[in-house]
């Protein structure tokens, strides 16, 4: 039943994502993305990492460029002029792949709060990836944003499910092998969350004797790690500064919100006090907390670097909320993982459970309402 339900919704949101896109004028970033790296480029540019803008890893452009050869639309860009393109058209078209991307990115988070947990574990955490300010900022946006996000959705999938699964974990490295390649050919940034999450894995196989992956798994993870390199060394380098607006804790919030933060401190409380007497409670939350301190660490290394490296405006790029993106699928995940095993914990016991239930729907309504003013006042979705 619920992958009958996950396959409409898959496409409820497709549709969704249609509208969104036909309300949301094409702007600089998008326009420039299109003309100066996929039209204006080769198939073979692309893989080389000869694209002139930093984000050359060639997995979208490659995607992005078979769609406009299919579709046979082109940009034209002559300059300030063409900040925004207002083209209803346009506007669903090349963001086709991202609304796709997007829509199995939340209906995949909902099918496996579904299917291994519950109804309702899937419904909040539909409710709590939609509450997600960069779900909203990178839908429907004609760059790699909404695929990275996909990724990282499949590869936590992955992750989550050969820890709960014995039977197929002989498959399911291979999947989780092969996400990794594709992530490596999507975003230079991907690379700490592959290295962390094969090395938990790893770790943790070896402490519970695991059917552990074979040679083959960490030749992959080498390449994976390889590609990220290899697209790093031929990405231009710039100088980037500091918005007064977006000082670095803001940024790091836009992608993991407080709430969220708040949900996973209070599961650490618990977690140090009860872990002896809940064994599910215990097992997932222990590499759940793992994979998000060591996520977390390598989103505060990469912003110090920005920090240490920082140059006065306006001399380069502002640095931005979407450079540390891979946070908001772990935060969903895990906090809605949080949240299901919080309740569990305490199901025999009513007022914890009320006070839970309390605590927990008024921090997701916040969110709610924290992420529709910001787009509000974004005016991302205006014509």
């Amino acid at each position: 039943m619920s992958k009958v339900v996950s396959f409409f919704l898959f496409f409820a949101l497709l549709i969704f994502g249609f509208y969104l896109a036909q309300h949301k004028p094409l702007w600089n970033d998008e326009i420039y993305s299109q003309v100066g790296s996929i039209q204006g480029q080769s198939y073979f540019d692309m893989l080389s990492g000869n694209i002139e803008e930093g984000s050359n890893s060639p997995l979208f452009y490659f995607i992005q460029k078979t769609i406009c050869l299919i579709t046979q639309q082109k940009l034209s860009f002559s300059g300030a002029s063409n900040w925004y393109i207002i083209d209803k058209k346009l506007q669903a078209l090349l963001r086709v792949a991202s609304n796709v991307f997007m829509a199995l990115a939340i209906t995949l988070i909902f099918y496996f709060f579904t299917h291994y947990y519950s109804w309702k574990a899937g419904l909040y955490a539909f409710l709590v990836t939609l509450s997600s300010p960069m779900i909203w900022r990178y839908w429907v946006e004609a760059r790699p944003y909404a695929l990275w996000i996909c990724l990282t959705v499949i590869q936590l999938v992955l992750f989550f499910t050969l820890i709960k699964n014995k039977d197929k974990r002989a498959s399911l490295w291979k999947w989780f092998i092969l996400t990794h390649i594709l992530m490596a050919f999507t975003a230079v940034f991907s690379l700490a969350q592959m290295v962390i999450l094969s090395m938990i894995l790893w770790w943790f196989g070896r402490q519970k004797k695991w059917m552990l992956p074979s040679k083959l798994y960490w030749i992959g993870t080498v390449l994976a790690i390889a590609i990220c390199l290899f697209y790093y060394t031929q990405a231009p380098k710039y100088n980037f500064w500091f918005d007064q607006k977006n000082p670095p804790l803001k940024l790091l919030t836009d992608c993991f919100p407080i709430e969220q933060i708040v949900i996973c401190g209070i599961y650490g409380i618990f977690f140090i006090f009860f872990r002896k007497g809940n064994v599910a409670f215990r097992e997932e939350g222990k590499y759940g907390l793992t994979a998000l301190v060591l996520t977390s660490l390598a989103a505060g290394a990469l912003m110090g670097i920005f920090i240490i490296k920082a140059v006065e405006y306006p001399n380069g790029f502002a640095v931005v909320s979407r450079y540390f993106l891979f946070l908001t699928p772990i935060s969903i995940m895990v906090t809605t993982l949080f949240s299901v095993h919080l309740m569990r914990l305490f199901k025999n016991n009513f007022w914890m459970t009320i006070n839970l239930s309390v605590v927990l729907s008024g921090l997701l309504i916040v969110r709610f309402m924290k992420t529709y003013l910001t787009i509000y006042e974004l005016a991302i979705y205006w014509k």
